[in-house]
């Protein structure tokens, strides 16, 4: 049976991100969270530019980094495939493109830790930097101040890959429907 050896995981599906990978990586890396509790799980699906080239430099870089090199399949099984990949307790999911600040995984981890019985997933707002100016996307200001919401009883709630972290149950963890090319998050 698989056993956890870190605290988070981060699945990144990389296609063609050479200009903003390293970005991501790095808002990763910089993180007020120990380093030494995460992996990064890298999955190029297949890339044409020199996304695999920085990936794999990251991965000499930070041993706790991985790679996993794949045809290009789509974003949906290269998640399932940093899932599958992951050893962390946490999983938690970024595109290449986006970045996190540096108290992110430690709030996520440790409302998880405080609520562990009672919750599946975290989700949390997203900001966009337009101009050096951030604004939080618009479709989170339904969340109260709890945290905490009974998708049975909010079935609406906005949330993407790009915001959630969820807990990883190895073998019984959902995995993403990779016949879906849209809206498949």
């Amino acid at each position: 049976m698989k056993k956890y050896k870190y605290d988070i995981s981060i699945v990144v599906p990389v296609y063609n991100a050479e200009n903003y990978l390293g970005e991501c990586v790095e808002s990763v890396m910089s993180s007020n969270f120990d380093i030494t509790k995460i992996e990064i799980i890298l999955v190029n699906d297949g890339s044409t530019d020199n996304s695999l080239e920085i990936c794999n430099n990251y991965k000499k870089k930070y041993s706790n980094i991985k790679v996993i090199n794949q045809e290009n399949k789509g974003v949906s099984h290269a998640r399932n495939m940093g899932i599958k990949a992951s050893y962390g307790k946490y999983i938690l999911f970024l595109d290449s493109d986006d970045t996190i600040s540096k108290r992110t995984l430690n709030s996520l981890y440790n409302f998880f830790e405080s609520n562990y019985n009672e919750i599946e997933i975290v989700t949390y707002p997203i900001f966009y930097n337009e101009n050096n100016k951030f604004r939080k996307n618009t479709r989170y200001n339904i969340y109260d101040k709890t945290g905490i919401y009974d998708i049975k009883k909010h079935i609406f709630l906005n949330q993407s890959n790009v915001n959630i972290m969820i807990k990883n149950h190895f073998s019984e963890t959902e995995l993403y429907n990779e016949r879906m090319k849209l809206s498949e998050d």
